[in-house]
């Protein structure tokens, strides 16, 4: 069963805030070009949305991101609408190692300060037994409660940009 979601309606923050990599997400004939995170993506259409929405130029990192804010069953409260935020939320799937304890990924616009309403959602989530891993400029912060999981997280997160090093080594870009 799908999950019931709310309408986007007037937000893009995703448009602005996902990164697309052409070569790591489908290569060229799925998207033609890089999109850094924090720059508004060329095909987004102020009134219309993404003008590649539906098509088969759409991203596969668009098409797989589910905005935590849009879920009705996370219940994130109206006010905190990404674009009023400035933060868009995503959930990543359950470690097995610590079952029961979602994950959340949360990305800032780096042209905006955390504000209090990001501040309380970050401690009811934690209250609520989640993990965070938030983006804030060009900082990663780990957020948990959870004993161990902390540890776990950041060697994790380690080994993964440890991984992107390696690929854009083989793509024989320097680092």
């Amino acid at each position: 069963m799908s999950p019931v979601t709310r309408p986007c309606g007037g937000c893009a923050m995703c448009c602005k805030l996902l990164r697309i990599d052409k070569c790591a997400d489908g290569g060229e004939l799925d998207f033609p070009f890089n999109k850094p995170a924090d720059v508004m993506c060329k095909h987004f259409k102020s009134g219309h949305g993404c003008t590649l929405y539906g098509s088969e130029q759409f991203p596969n990192v668009c098409k797989s991101f589910l905005c935590l804010w849009k879920m009705t069953e996370v219940n994130v409260p109206e006010d905190l609408r990404p674009d009023k935020l400035h933060v868009i939320f995503e959930s990543v799937s359950e470690l097995p190692e610590f079952p029961g304890h979602p994950i959340a990924r949360a990305a800032v616009d780096p042209n905006r300060k955390p504000d209090a309403r990001f501040v309380g959602w970050l401690k009811n989530t934690l209250e609520a037994g989640w993990a965070v891993i938030a983006n804030i400029g060009n900082r990663r912060l780990i957020f948990t409660d959870v004993p161990g999981m902390l540890q776990f997280l950041s060697d994790k997160e380690q080994a993964e940009i440890a991984e992107d090093v390696e690929l854009v080594r083989r793509l024989g870009v320097r680092v």
